[in-house]
């Protein structure tokens, strides 16, 4: 999916009204993060702009998942994959999901590209963020956003290709009735400005 580097995905149960809302808001938040920063760039401080809107318009912060840099000589190495998970009472859930986001987006075939073949000439740099949208026990949408960011690193006479991948994010309950009010504010400040493509898959 390198062609598609902002991505959500909805639980089979939530609502169309609550999809359009969430595709919006996600939209919305992209645009004002990048207004103020290049995500290629500065990636952290992009993506804190991008949270803070989300939290500015109607999502509640869970918890914060963070990695650290993670070097991947083979692709087995994405399987030691540590997650560290602030506030959060299923860590195993969460990195099943983190798994099943990797797999969608394509990062294992992208390692094993790179590694075999692709990893000459220029460092390959690629990013996403993906936002699983499910329903919880209880009835309430929960948004985990997945900061992706990989990196392919040249090889050279010294060394062999690898590629360094970060992961970051953080887990959101999506109130409908905190949200409202914002909507056509929202709506009016995307209308007839490019924005990037939101692509939908399933995990």
């Amino acid at each position: 999916m390198e062609n598609a580097d902002h991505v959500v995905s909805f639980d089979p149960g939530i609502r169309d009204v609550d999809r359009s809302d969430i595709c919006a808001l996600l939209q919305e938040s992209d645009r004002v993060a990048t207004r103020m920063y290049n995500r290629e760039v500065y990636w952290d401080a992009w993506r804190l702009y991008y949270v803070n809107c989300l939290e500015r318009h109607g999502c509640q912060w869970q918890a914060t998942v963070t990695t650290q840099p993670l070097f991947i000589s083979d692709n087995a190495d994405l399987d030691s994959l540590e997650l560290n998970i602030k506030g959060y009472s299923d860590p195993q859930a969460l990195f099943d999901l983190a798994q099943r986001v990797l797999g969608s987006l394509g990062v294992r075939q992208f390692v094993a590209n790179w590694l075999t073949g692709d990893g000459r000439g220029d460092a390959r740099l690629l990013s996403w963020v993906i936002v699983p949208c499910e329903l919880d026990r209880h009835g309430e949408i929960t948004l985990t956003t997945f900061g992706v960011q990989i990196k392919g690193r040249a090889k050279t006479t010294q060394q062999t290709p690898e590629v360094l991948m970060r992961m970051s994010g953080g887990i959101y309950v999506f109130d409908p009735a905190a949200h409202a009010p914002h909507r056509e504010g929202i709506r009016e400040r995307l209308r007839g400005i490019a924005l990037r493509t939101l692509a939908q898959v399933q995990l």
